[in-house]
């Protein structure tokens, strides 16, 4: 689901918030969308997701839970089903995701100041990937695994422009740029591939603001090939909580199609 990203929407491995704003205010305890798709006018493929989250007294994430249904064929997948253990300082030390016979877990250690030191992928009792994180001015500034490293440097605003990511024997890799409006949204991210040359705009984006400075528009201009231009449109309450978000294709140069989701929010 487009809603929430691994364990955790805070989560330290930064993320493009491409669909649902990041630090929606409230704390959320269920999310329903619907995706369509329309080949050539006429619907194909029609899904229905909702997922839920469950909290302790104290506010503290428990658990959430994610249904789908496809209505072409009344099937479900296998929910998703996302566990969360915390230490006596209230951080976070596990968290356990399951769908069907996989079985993720992520474990979490942090430093003096609460910070994430280092993150564990353990996917059905075998550790898979360990990232090591490095910080500045309160900042990432490295990410190291067993394969690769990854600097990040930041402008003025503290808001990263490069990551620059290296293999292990420290061969260039892979760089990616972002560029920001003055109001701190991504308008562009790019790629580089230090190893062959390749350059790729992933997406440009423009957005649009109310006069209480929320997103209530994101136009996004496909720079990967797919043709899927998109557009999303935000909806608040008086409490500045994001109520619904509808996600449409506004061109499809290839396929002569369309689609589109709709997000609906409920609060606690």
């Amino acid at each position: 689901m487009i809603a929430v990203v691994g364990c955790s929407k805070d989560s330290v491995i930064s993320k493009d918030p491409v669909i649902v704003e990041e630090n929606n205010l409230g704390k959320l305890i269920e999310v329903r969308s619907w995706y369509q798709s329309y080949p050539n006018g006429r619907i194909s493929t029609s899904k229905k997701e909702w997922e839920y989250w469950k909290y302790d007294n104290s506010g503290k994430l428990l658990s959430s839970k994610t249904n789908e249904t496809y209505s072409y064929d009344n099937s479900s997948g296998y929910p998703i089903t996302k566990l969360y253990t915390y230490d006596t300082d209230g951080t976070i030390s596990e968290c356990k995701i399951e769908q069907g016979a996989s079985k993720l877990t992520k474990k979490y250690y942090y430093n003096m100041d609460k910070s994430i030191a280092s993150e564990e992928d353990w996917i059905n009792s075998r550790l898979m990937d360990t990232h090591n994180f490095t910080y500045k001015d309160g900042k990432i500034s490295e990410i190291h695994t067993d394969n690769w490293y990854g600097i990040y440097k930041y402008d003025s605003k503290l808001q990263p422009v490069t990551i620059d990511y290296f293999r292990s024997d420290k061969k260039p890799w892979v760089t990616h740029t972002y560029t920001y409006d003055n109001r701190g949204s991504v308008t562009k991210k790019s790629y580089h591939s230090l190893e062959t040359g390749e350059r790729m705009v992933y997406y440009t984006a423009a957005h649009e603001y109310d006069n209480r400075e929320r997103i209530t528009k994101k136009t996004f201009r496909d720079g990967i090939g797919f043709d899927y231009d998109y557009e999303v449109v935000s909806q608040y309450n008086d409490k500045d909580q994001l109520l619904s978000q509808k996600i449409g294709t506004i061109t499809n140069s290839v396929y002569i199609d369309w689609m589109y989701i709709t997000y609906e929010y409920i609060y606690k």
